[in-house]
């Protein structure tokens, strides 16, 4: 999550409606998915004027995200 605001993109945790929650999100859990995948949900929020560059941008910041922390355990 940090690494991605670094990136300039916006994300959360939890649904939209329970961002001051802490219980799992209702919404993941309510797809049938368990609590390890709701722990690990991330969401992104697209507005209706949302155009491909945008999710590509979306999808650059997961992937140097991703990159940086991948062999994290290994630096420690």
């Amino acid at each position: 999550m940090i690494a991605l605001s670094a990136y300039g993109i916006a994300s959360s945790t939890r649904s939209s409606c329970a961002t001051k929650d802490e219980d799992l999100s209702h919404v993941i859990l309510a797809l049938g998915f368990g609590e390890s995948r709701a722990r690990e949900a991330i969401r992104f929020t697209f507005l209706p004027d949302a155009k491909h560059l945008d999710i590509s941008s979306i999808v650059a910041g997961l992937r140097k995200a991703a990159d940086t922390y991948k062999n994290i355990d290994s630096a420690l």
